[in-house]
């Protein structure tokens, strides 16, 4: 049967590795990485459980529990996010834009920086509903 260990390197660091107990000798069957935190050490045991459950041919006994642990694990300290788009307010936007008729306009810049003008026309300044003529200037005030 597979066990999943940790042993201090002599370095200092964490090894986790993949072994068979048989005979009263430990064999060694993975090692699976080291770590220094014990972030690491814990990513590097769900995967060594991973290749555990890959390496046995038993059945499990609820495989429905293991439905989430077949996908690969993916470290999200390792992703980079190259960009993001407010799609719900964009398109609810982009409604109303088309509702007016601006969509018979052909210009995509013309409805990005329109659409992009609607939460905030009046640019950086917010009506101060104390001293409004303080904020905007007269022209936008009734």
């Amino acid at each position: 049967m597979f066990t999943v260990r940790e042993i201090k390197t002599g370095s200092g660091k964490t090894a986790v590795q993949v072994v068979l107990r048989r005979y009263h000798q430990t064999e060694i069957v993975k090692h699976v990485g080291t770590g220094n935190n014990p972030e690491e050490i814990s990513r590097l045991k769900i995967l060594a459980h991973q290749f555990i459950r890959e390496k046995e041919k038993t059945i499990p006994l609820f495989p429905e529990l293991d439905q989430e642990d077949k996908n690969d694990l993916v470290l999200t300290s390792n992703l980079e996010i190259v960009g993001y788009r407010h799609t719900f307010a964009y398109d609810y936007l982009l409604k109303f834009y088309r509702l007016n008729g601006f969509d018979q306009i052909d210009s995509e810049i013309l409805k990005d920086l329109s659409l992009m003008n609607l939460p905030r026309p009046y640019g950086r300044g917010i009506i101060s509903y104390a001293n409004p003529r303080r904020v905007c200037p007269e022209s936008f005030l009734p």
